[in-house]
């Protein structure tokens, strides 16, 4: 029985480190080898493409702050993003959780 569940938390620890280097993967490693392709796409510029980065970055810090919290963002009349609301949502009940401790 004790190998069964250790066999069982090696494979959930394996799962964990496939879904961790994807997130890495997918926003940084692909946009690498496909650049020309993906600026010529989604019609952007290297500048364009670099604040993508940035705002990527804050947005994974600020989650991993909030601990999962959730950012809704808010557009203008425009459509361009002004400013984001994060709300943090209990992971049992599916609530909105009034106060967030950062750390």
């Amino acid at each position: 029985m004790h190998a069964k569940k250790s066999s069982a938390s090696i494979a959930q620890i394996i799962l964990l480190i496939l879904a961790g280097e994807s997130v890495f993967f997918l926003p940084f490693v692909l946009p690498r080898i496909f650049r020309p392709t993906f600026l010529d796409v989604f019609e952007l510029n290297n500048f364009q493409l670099g604040s993508c980065f940035s705002i990527y970055g804050t947005v994974a810090l600020l989650s991993y702050l909030y601990g999962g919290a959730t950012i809704f963002w808010q557009k203008d009349d425009t459509g361009n993003i002004r400013t984001g609301k994060i709300m943090a949502y209990d992971a049992s009940t599916g609530k909105r959780l009034k106060m967030v401790n950062l750390l």
